[in-house]
């Protein structure tokens, strides 16, 4: 049975028992590394880089990417107006394609998810933060999902982890060296459930999101 991460900056290698989606940014992925799912997207810290309509839409009929992102909003970061300006763009061209998208959200959440409220295909917030109410109202939406990583392994794990069912959990390794099978290790130890059990659901979550774009 395959392991699912569901966003990385890596690449395993090609006999990889990992289905793996890897953030492209918005550079295309080279043939000979076709081996792997993609997702491309002009991430909030990278606002002042060029953005050219265009090759974004180019990029995104390419058969390894089956998701926008990451994009999002951080307001950690400068510029938070263009970061919405870029994010809106992204999402209007997201809504053509239906494209499943990968969010990027720190500390704004109420216009992130102002924004995502019609998104007509499924979002995935990656390194997920949110507090307990912000959860309730994202679960509202049956096409939100949320991905942990890194976070599952503080000492203090997200207060929300308890409220989301397992079909609507992924997991990733994002910019971290640690294998997605201990994130896989951790979460089922977190949650006191057979790792098999988990193996197979996330798998299932990975199919509905992501059928259209894997047939």
């Amino acid at each position: 049975m395959k392991w699912i991460d569901i966003h990385t900056h890596k690449a395993y290698k090609k006999d990889t028992d990992v289905i793996f989606i890897r953030n492209a940014y918005m550079y295309p992925v080279v043939s000979e590394n076709k081996h792997y799912l993609c997702s491309n997207g002009l991430h909030p810290w990278k606002i002042n880089d060029p953005f050219d309509t265009n090759k974004f839409v180019d990029l995104l009929t390419r058969k390894p990417v089956v998701a926008i992102g990451e994009i999002g909003l951080d307001r950690l970061k400068p510029d938070f107006e263009k970061q919405l300006f870029l994010f809106k763009k992204q999402l209007q061209i997201g809504q053509q394609f239906k494209l499943p998208i990968i969010v990027h959200c720190v500390k704004a959440y109420p216009e992130t998810i102002a924004l995502l409220k019609t998104y007509p295909a499924p979002i995935v917030f990656h390194q997920y933060e949110g507090n307990s109410t912000i959860t309730k109202e994202l679960l509202a939406q049956d096409n939100v999902y949320f991905s942990f990583g890194k976070q599952l392994f503080r000492k203090q794990i997200p207060e929300c982890l308890n409220q989301i069912p397992l079909e609507r959990i992924f997991l990733e390794t994002d910019t971290s060296p640690k294998h997605v099978k201990a994130c896989y290790s951790q979460l089922a130890s977190l949650m006191n459930i057979e790792h098999e059990e988990l193996q197979v659901q996330i798998l299932k979550n990975f199919k509905t999101v992501f059928a259209k774009k894997i047939a």
